[in-house]
């Protein structure tokens, strides 16, 4: 979709009346949105979570209001609704893979990464998962939460920490 395109589709004048202006939108976000809640909620519900994420962008373009990017506001969307079906399926975070972290990471267990990343608040797993599994940087994972970038490198500083050292005390505990 061209940038004056999706500007204009969201753009306070003017209201989505045509499903062809929207079906831009969606092949614009839709890998973004799906790459971002499959690390989230894993292979199974994703379909269902992207599918629910650009309904409620459907419904709520009157309610953006513009003080972020669009980006931004679909990327919470999405996030909110993958937290709502944790919540609701009571289940873990199942991660397939996490590409890009340290080689020692990459060799743990798929169910102690997912323990590790568990322990992780929100806002740790968040940011450690745009970083290390979207490829993002410290800035666009900024432009991306509406944070300052400081913010999101002290984040993600934090995040990394808490992961390492998390992992650091397990290996301690096994060789006692």
């Amino acid at each position: 979709m061209k940038i004056a395109s999706l500007k204009s589709l969201f753009s306070p004048q003017v209201k989505i009346n045509k499903l062809e202006d929207f079906k831009e939108f969606y092949q614009e976000y839709n890998l973004f949105v799906r790459k971002s809640v499959y690390y989230i909620v894993g292979d199974k519900a994703v379909d269902d979570i992207v599918q629910e994420t650009f309904l409620k962008a459907w419904k709520s373009y009157n309610q953006f209001q513009h003080k972020s990017t669009v980006k931004t506001w679909i990327y919470r969307i999405a996030m909110n609704c993958a937290y709502d079906y944790l919540k609701k399926e009571k289940r873990t975070i199942e991660l397939e893979d996490i590409k890009d972290i340290d080689l020692e990471v990459q060799r743990i267990s798929k169910d102690l990464l997912n323990y590790l990343l568990s322990k992780l608040s929100h806002n740790q797993l968040e940011i450690f998962l745009l970083h290390y599994s979207l490829g993002y940087t410290t800035l666009e994972i900024a432009e991306i939460l509406n944070i300052p970038e400081g913010t999101a490198k002290s984040r993600l500083f934090k995040a990394r920490n808490v992961f390492i050292l998390i992992y650091n005390n397990l290996e301690g505990n096994d060789e006692r």
